[in-house]
């Protein structure tokens, strides 16, 4: 498991505290993977209607383990 330090600044600036609108995504989109291969990143962002919350939405490959 590789170390995280946060996702970095989002495409619109949103306020400390503040609830999120519709989906804000990264300005630099993370590399993920699974079982040490890459896979596919549809959204990294803020969650939306949460307060200093972020997801990652993926695919995971039906072969990995």
């Amino acid at each position: 498991m590789g170390l995280v330090e946060g996702m970095g600044a989002t495409t619109s600036r949103v306020d400390s505290g503040s609830l999120t609108g519709d989906r804000n995504p990264v300005q630099v989109q993370p590399a993920v993977t699974i079982d040490g291969k890459p896979v596919q990143v549809d959204y990294a962002g803020l969650a939306p209607g949460m307060i200093g919350l972020y997801q990652i939405n993926l695919r995971i490959s039906p072969d990995a383990a």
